[in-house]
């Protein structure tokens, strides 16, 4: 339990310092760019860990971390068009032009809702999700 406790306080320090980083280095909107991806990255990282294909395995209701890293690529494309034209978007547009299309944070966000559809559809989390609401164990 220790050692999980460890390795998130250490992925929080590091989350925030490539924040900084990115803040500093790519301009203003670069911080919030670095925590979605350090959400979506988290996310599959813990999904990972536990080795779990497309089952939630919940034990009330809560989000599956494959469903939190979608959320996560959802939150970027937000952050990606209000940063449109200014920022960290305008910096890293210089070096890759097509990260500057004003498609590619609609891009983002579908992908993200596409993830979730993919999740609902071939995983148990929605099930799992409602069975722990209604009061019920989960299945096996």
């Amino acid at each position: 339990m220790k050692g999980r406790w460890l390795f998130w306080l250490g992925f929080a320090v590091v989350t925030l310092l490539v924040a900084l980083t990115l803040e500093i280095g790519l301009g203003s909107g670069g911080a919030a760019m670095g925590i979605a991806l350090s959400i979506v990255i988290g996310g599959l990282i813990r999904h990972w860990k536990e080795r779990i294909a497309f089952s939630c395995r919940l034990n009330g209701p809560g989000l599956h971390p494959l469903q939190v890293s979608a959320f996560g690529v959802m939150a970027l494309g937000v952050q990606w068009y209000y940063g449109l034209g200014r920022g960290a978007v305008a910096t890293l547009s210089a070096y890759w032009p097509v990260l500057g299309s004003s498609w590619f944070p609609l891009l983002l966000v579908v992908a993200g809702v596409s993830w979730l559809g993919i999740l609902s559809v071939k995983s148990s989390c929605r099930d799992e999700q409602l069975l722990a609401m209604m009061g019920e164990h989960h299945r096996q």
